[in-house]
C-alpha cells in the first residue's frame, strides 16, 4: 500500500534548549510506506522486513515512485551515498555486513563491519564511512575501501542510531529519544529516531536547512526546519495525533 501525506502543520515546534541554538520546527510529516522504517538519504528510505526494501519516495507527500529489494535479509538499517551516482552503502544490523549496491539492489562489493551491530551510516568524503554502533554508544569511522576501522567517536547520548553531516554533526539517539547537533540537543521526545538526513538548503534562503527524521515507532518522517519563528510545544502533543 502506498501512503501519502496525512498531516501538515506549521504552528508546532519541538522543545528547544534556551542556549542560543536556532529554533527547529516541524513543518510537515508523512507516513512511511513500510512498517519498520530505518535509514534515509535523499529520497531513498530503508524499510526493514523479512525481505527489506529500499523505497524511492517524495519527501513532500510520501508517495512512492519505485522500490527494490535490499540484500542481506532482515536487519537492513543505514543507507548513504557511495560516491557514484545511483550507488549506495547500506548496513545490516543483524549480520554486521556493509554492502555497496546499485539501484537494482545488486551487490557491487561488501565487507563485515569491524564492530558488530551497525545501524545508521554516513559517508565522509572521500573514502570514509561513519557507522553508528548503538550497542557500544559510538560512531565507527571505517575505510570504505578496505573495511578497516580508522577511529571511533563517542555518542552524545545513550544509544545512537543514525548520523549525518560532517563530524558527524547530527546524531539521533534512541536511548534519549533526541536529535543532537554538535553534541547539543535540538529535538526531544521522538519515540524511536531511526534515520536522519540533512536536506539541501532552500533556494533564496541560505540560512535555513531541512532536516528529515525517521521515527520508526510512529512510522512517520518529520520535515524539520531551523530558524522558524513559532511557539515551542511538546512533541508529546504531536505524537498524540498519530495514536
Amino acid at each position: 500500500m502506498l501512503y501519502k501525506a496525512v498531516i501538515t502543520y506549521a504552528a508546532l515546534a519541538i522543545i528547544i534548549p534556551s542556549n542560543g541554538i536556532a529554533h527547529w520546527g516541524i513543518l510537515s510529516s508523512f507516513r512511511t510506506p513500510c512498517n519498520e522504517p530505518r535509514g534515509l538519504v535523499g529520497n531513498y528510505l530503508v524499510g526493514d522486513a523479512s525481505t527489506p526494501y529500499i523505497y524511492i519516495l517524495s519527501l513532500k507527500t510520501g508517495s512512492v515512485f519505485s522500490s527494490f529489494a535490499a540484500p542481506g535479509g532482515p536487519g537492513a538499517w543505514g543507507i548513504t551515498s557511495a560516491g557514484e551516482e545511483y550507488e549506495f552503502h547500506i548496513s545490516n544490523y543483524s549480520t554486521s555486513w556493509i554492502y555497496r549496491i546499485n539501484t537494482t539492489g545488486s551487490v557491487l562489493n561488501s565487507f563485515v563491519c569491524p564492530l558488530p551491530g551497525p545501524a545508521g551510516i554516513n559517508r565522509r568524503w572521500p573514502n570514509l564511512l561513519e557507522i553508528v554502533i548503538p550497542d557500544k554508544n559510538i560512531i565507527a569511522v571505517v575505510n570504505a575501501l578496505s573495511g578497516s576501522l580508522v577511529s571511533t567517536i563517542p555518542g552524545p547520548g545513550l544509544r545512537p542510531t543514525a548520523c549525518d553531516g560532517y563530524g558527524p554533526a547530527f546524531i539521533t539517539d534512541a536511548g534519549t529519544h533526541a536529535v543532537y547537533l554538535n553534541g547539543r540537543v535540538i529535538i526531544e521526545d521522538i519515540e524511536f529516531p531511526a534515520g536522519i538526513w540533512e536536506g539541501e538548503q532552500h533556494p533564496k534562503d541560505t540560512e535555513r536547512r531541512s532536516l528529515y527524521v525517521v521515527d520508526a515507532a510512529t512510522k512517520q518522517i518529520y520535515d524539520i526546519r531551523d530558524n522558524i519563528s513559532v511557539v515551542p510545544a511538546s512533541l508529546g502533543r504531536i505524537k498524540a495525533l498519530f495514536r
